[in-house]
């Protein structure tokens, strides 16, 4: 079984999908947001974890978990790596190169 990733970048929500993708219902449309991802791999894939960070504890509390097979994976890196690199030369996307200084105790 092969699973594809599909790629697209959207400049706007009213643009149009690159190709048809039909949802499983309306919830899906739904988007959680998430501030920490958790990527773990095993013999089968890598296993995402999203989540979002604890307002008063140190913590992390993940509400979602995907499994990836690892062609998918290799997929999702390449498709990832190409709209950055996209969105970084329109000027949509500035990544700040200075490294962080550490704090003195």
């Amino acid at each position: 079984m092969s699973s594809k990733v599909r790629k697209s970048i959207k400049k706007s929500p009213e643009s149009k999908p690159a190709s048809p993708v039909s949802h499983l219902s309306e919830s899906v449309k739904n988007y959680a947001f998430a501030d920490f991802v958790s990527v773990q791999s095993y013999r089968r894939g890598m296993l995402l974890s999203f989540g979002k960070s604890h307002p008063n504890e140190k913590e992390f509390l993940v509400f979602k978990e995907v499994l990836l097979p690892f062609d998918v994976a290799l997929s999702l890196q390449r498709i990832m790596k190409e709209q950055m690199d996209t969105l970084i030369d329109s000027g949509d996307l500035v990544i700040d190169v200075e490294p962080k200084k550490k704090r003195s105790k």
